[in-house]
């Protein structure tokens, strides 16, 4: 998972910078290069049967890990709430409302997020259900969200690093006090 994370945050700011539409998925890339090194050849029937299994076998991990996380995330914000709270029933309505619309929200934008990975008689399935949208532009506001919390996210993590670093050295000089002032 840390791979794909990593490969996204890398594609997301080429697609930024430069300006790219949405090309190959990552399973698609990763067989046509590995049919590529191993000169393998195979028909092309034979390799949309085996990128669309892989492609699918592939969102469905991505899907279920996302939710799964998201799902336990927003769980534990429910119950550190509703602690709180619990002796109002409307406000405990309230919260499994919000709850609910926040999930549709979420597997809508994850769903339209995937559309690109999906393989193109499958799209056409989606754009049946979902209508004409503008997926450049929204994979271009995707992308520069993720770009952006990826780097907000870095800062933290440097932040949190430097912080709990600099605690530690602190920690350090006060044992070699004492130790110097009980001598």
């Amino acid at each position: 998972m840390s791979a794909y994370c990593l490969y996204r945050i890398v594609i997301s700011v080429i697609k930024i910078v430069l300006g790219r539409d949405n090309g190959l998925d990552p399973i698609n890339r990763i067989l046509k290069i590995s049919l590529r090194v191993l000169n393998l050849k195979i028909s092309e029937e034979t390799f949309e049967l085996i990128s669309s299994h892989s492609s699918f076998l592939f969102l469905g991990i991505l899907i279920v890990m996302n939710v799964r996380s998201f799902v336990k995330n927003i769980l534990e914000l429910v119950k550190m709430v509703v602690r709180k709270l619990l002796s109002e029933m409307f406000f405990s309505e309230l919260v499994v409302f919000v709850l609910a619309e926040i999930l549709a929200i979420y597997f809508l934008s994850t769903f339209i997020l995937m559309y690109n990975n999906f393989p193109i008689q499958h799209r056409k399935n989606m754009e049946a259900v979902l209508g004409q949208l503008d997926f450049r532009s929204l994979y271009r506001l995707f992308d520069t969200i993720f770009v952006i919390s990826a780097l907000i996210s870095l800062a933290i993590i440097w932040l949190n690093n430097y912080f709990r670093k600099m605690k530690y050295n602190r920690y350090l000089e006060d044992q070699e006090y004492e130790t110097y002032k009980n001598k």
